[in-house]
């Protein structure tokens, strides 16, 4: 039986332990934005959809930036979808009854009992309301002997690119960096 990710790829074996080297700095052109809703026109706004509906989203996740900074109406109704995720309980329930799911359901829902700053991790989460998604690089912990996700490292919508190779669109995304101006395909378990 194969495993399958999200993007409908084969899941090749893993090494016993996880890649702890992080996925990329942020590219140097991260410290300039493009202030894409200045002189916004209804052709300039149809020019940033079409592009990322092509693959190439940073436009517009700048531009909602820039909204939710200039409408304190937006930057309030988003914040309230933000902030309601804040009083939702959670529970990891096992996936059977068999004494080893009860087990991993215990070991995950203690890997999220010790992230110091799950709150943070859950208020970034929320970014994915007005941009499609929300990314995270897994940091991991192995150093009893187990591996553990020990921290979420928000990367930006607008480092991500989907373009395949052939710089047509695609539902696999790819992270941008210095090195690779057309986007790395990141790494399993990243």
């Amino acid at each position: 039986m194969k495993i399958y990710d999200q993007f409908n790829r084969p899941v090749q074996k893993m090494d016993k332990k996880p890649d702890r080297r992080p996925l990329a700095t942020a590219p140097l052109t991260d410290g300039f934005r493009d202030y894409v809703a200045d002189g916004l026109t209804p052709g300039g706004l149809a020019a940033v959809l079409k592009q990322a509906d092509a693959g190439d989203i940073r436009s517009q996740a700048e531009l909602f930036d820039q909204l939710e900074e200039r409408d304190a109406h937006i930057l309030g109704e988003i914040s309230k979808r933000k902030n309601v995720i804040l009083s939702a309980q959670f529970k990891v329930r096992p996936a059977g009854r068999s004494p080893r799911d009860k087990k991993i359901a215990e070991d995950v829902s203690m890997m999220f009992q010790n992230i110091t700053d799950w709150e943070d991790v859950l208020l970034s989460m929320q970014d994915a309301v007005g941009k499609g998604f929300s990314a995270f690089e897994l940091k991991w912990d192995t150093s009893e002997g187990q591996a553990a996700v020990s921290n979420f490292d928000f990367i930006e919508q607008k480092r991500f690119i989907f373009k395949d190779n052939s710089f047509n669109p695609s539902v696999i995304p790819k992270l941008i960096t210095d090195k690779s101006p057309w986007g790395l395909i990141f790494r399993p378990l990243k």
